[in-house]
């Protein structure tokens, strides 16, 4: 039976092993940090934020640039073919080139609708700026989640292993007593249950390590090799301070980034506002033009005439169909919609703090007492071969016992991987990544 199960290891070991062969990478061993550093150069998400950003920083200069002079410059050059003919009478006809030349210079001296947009510019970019912050705290996310589902998943595999040993064991056992005739047939059918159903999770369990790895492997371009562990002999919850809930709402009410991306969005809104409502007003452009242009002068083909034109030019809207009401309107709207986004995300951001730092005070608690969970059902598979000694119990009370500290401690390990994760999402709610966030989160684990 041992045996058997040797083999059944080492299938299932090649089988997870030709998976990651056939991808054609090297497999890397990475930290926390190191996966995190990968990800913020290959994660397709995280670089098309990049380019929103740089996209919207282009706003800027183009709003800017209607305040500036527009200078332009015209040159025409055509060739003229003319017959004038005066009561009957033909003059020769005449053959002559035209050629114009005109520089001209166009200044805004009076156009709120330009200035508007100036500062729509700045709180779009700003908006942007935000957005990307807010993306890089969900990439932080994303990488830990990724990486410690890795680490739940091998350490399930590891705990089915030693499942596999122990349930093969007692049906050794069960077989040999049965044989003895100081067994029954019953034990051997509830081992061979149990080994069956331990196989089946060894199954799922291995196709679990290949989905999060392949997670893994999207985020950073990378095929994980061997990845940090958690530092258990370390490890105590309480090292990761936590601020009580009303300070961390209030710090989150004002640092969070995707909160300040939607008060920046209605920032933009109410200035595409005050553009809308601008384009009622006059405007006043300084103007200025300089040309130059021989032949325009039918009977005097050869004149050149130079002219120089400074002056001010105002536009006053009379009447456009209703398109500048309409368009004021239209931003209103979009304001009303700004505003009804800022609550919303409002609210969200204080459910999701309250819900994180829910996660982190029961986390702790919840740890301490999977911990005594695992003594106690580890007390309990004593007894129970105890009392299969002293033939009080059977192979499946003691089987049952078994499963239930393996269950045990795959709820401890899991427990404090999702307080992990829950303290990473209070931060990154909090306020704007900082290094030292991810340097706290790498330094809980340590190589394998």
């Amino acid at each position: 039976m041992t045996s058997s199960i040797a083999r059944w290891r080492m299938i299932i070991t090649i089988s997870v092993g030709i998976a990651f062969t056939l991808t054609g990478q090297a497999l890397f061993a990475m930290s926390l940090g190191e996966a995190y550093e990968l990800a913020r150069q290959h994660d397709a998400q995280w670089r098309l934020a990049q380019a929103k950003l740089r996209d919207a920083q282009e706003l800027l200069p183009l709003a800017k640039g209607q305040l500036l002079p527009q200078i332009s410059l015209n040159i025409a050059k055509s060739s003229v073919q003319q017959q004038l003919t005066t009561n009957s009478v033909a003059a020769p006809r005449q053959s002559y080139p035209l050629d114009s030349r005109t520089l001209s210079l166009r200044q805004s001296l009076i156009r709120l609708r330009q200035l508007r947009g100036v500062d729509r510019a700045d709180a779009q970019i700003a908006q942007a700026t935000q957005e990307l912050y807010s993306e890089e705290q969900q990439l932080v996310v994303r990488v830990t989640s990724a990486y410690l589902d890795v680490l739940l998943a091998l350490d399930r595999r590891r705990l089915i292993d030693s499942q596999l040993t122990l349930v093969s064991n007692r049906l050794a056992a069960a077989e040999l007593g049965l044989r003895a005739g100081q067994g029954t047939r019953n034990d051997v059918d509830d081992a061979k249950a149990e080994l069956d159903r331990i196989k089946a999770q060894s199954i799922q369990t291995n196709q679990a390590i290949q989905i999060a790895r392949r997670q893994i492997e999207l985020l950073t371009g990378k095929v994980p090799g061997s990845l940090d562990t958690l530092d258990l002999s370390a490890f105590r919850p309480d090292r990761l301070d936590i601020p009580s809930l009303q300070e961390a709402v209030q710090v989150a009410l004002m640092h969070n980034p995707q909160l300040l991306a939607a008060s920046h969005g209605e920032l933009a809104a109410q200035h595409s506002l005050r553009q809308a409502e601008a384009d009622h007003l006059p405007t006043l452009d300084l103007v200025a033009q300089l040309s130059k242009s021989t032949g325009e002068n039918n009977f005097f083909a050869s004149t050149t005439t130079s002219s120089a034109v400074v002056g001010v030019q105002l536009s006053v809207p009379i009447y456009t169909g209703g398109v500048i009401s309409a368009q004021a309107r239209q931003a209103a709207t979009k304001v009303a919609q700004a505003s009804e986004s800022l609550q919303q995300i409002t609210n969200k951001v204080r459910i999701d703090v309250q819900t994180q730092h829910d996660a982190v005070v029961q986390g702790r608690a919840l740890i301490e007492a999977l911990k005594t969970a695992v003594s106690s059902s580890a007390e309990a598979v004593k007894s129970s071969r105890k009392g299969q000694t002293a033939g009080v119990r059977t192979v499946l009370d003691v089987l049952r016992s078994e499963s239930l500290r393996f269950q045990a401690e795959i709820d401890l390990a899991q427990a404090r991987y999702s307080y992990v994760l829950s303290w990473v999402k209070l931060q990154t709610l909090m306020q704007p990544l900082e290094a030292e966030t991810i340097h706290r989160i790498t330094a809980l684990f340590k190589p394998n």
